[in-house]
């Protein structure tokens, strides 16, 4: 029986269809229905790798982003941030339970993969604040 299309979206990555097809076409574009996946028990993490119970994840909601900043689960599932600082850690075990929407990356690939940067709509940049020289 074919897998059942729910979403466009990878159930590993969170990327879209059309992503991986221009992009990376190698990589196996996950289509199992959620409910099955979430029943099956074993799963694996945004890598393809097995979950581990001694390992860490933070959560990916791959169901949306927020610009281009991917959403994380918060502590206790407490809601869903941008900001990894507010990000929960899960154990493998935790994750085996969740949506099959919700993706599992090790903490420290996801911090590997950090990028910090100051937003540049930010009031306190804008030109006319700026006055040059001692204060």
């Amino acid at each position: 029986m074919p897998p059942k299309l729910l979403t466009d979206v990878c159930l590993q990555c969170g990327m879209t269809r059309e992503w991986h097809l221009e992009h990376n076409p190698g990589h196996a574009f996950d289509l199992a229905d959620p409910t099955e996946r979430s029943s099956m028990g074993a799963r694996s993490d945004g890598l393809g790798q097995p979950l581990d119970d001694v390992q860490r994840y933070f959560v990916q909601d791959a169901r949306q982003r927020v610009g281009n900043c991917m959403s994380w689960w918060c502590d206790k599932g407490a809601g869903y941030t941008c900001n990894l600082a507010e990000a929960g850690e899960f154990s493998g075990e935790a994750c085996r339970a969740m949506r099959g929407t919700d993706v599992p990356w090790p903490v420290e690939y996801v911090r590997l993969h950090t990028v910090v940067h100051v937003r540049g709509d930010a009031s306190a940049f804008s030109r006319h604040r700026y006055r040059p020289g001692p204060r």
